[in-house]
């Protein structure tokens, strides 16, 4: 029998260049009352702590790991 081979694969597509995290704004209203939440999206260095984070944690489990980026 061959031997297997496993790989976790990381994989991100289309941020268009988004460097620096948008400012995300949602507003809910409910019984007659308006709530507001702002938050933040995306940006390269959120996108880089969690490939950081899948890559540690690959490790520790000692699998491979490779991560794609497939456009900007």
């Amino acid at each position: 029998m061959a031997p297997t081979y496993s790989l976790i694969l990381a994989h991100i597509n289309d941020t268009h260049s988004h460097f620096d995290p948008s400012d995300v704004k949602f507003d809910l209203i409910r019984d007659n009352r308006r709530l507001t939440l702002h938050s933040r999206s995306g940006g390269y260095s959120r996108l880089s702590h969690h490939i950081k984070c899948a890559q540690q944690q690959a490790k520790r489990q000692q699998q491979a790991f490779l991560f794609l980026h497939a456009g900007g």
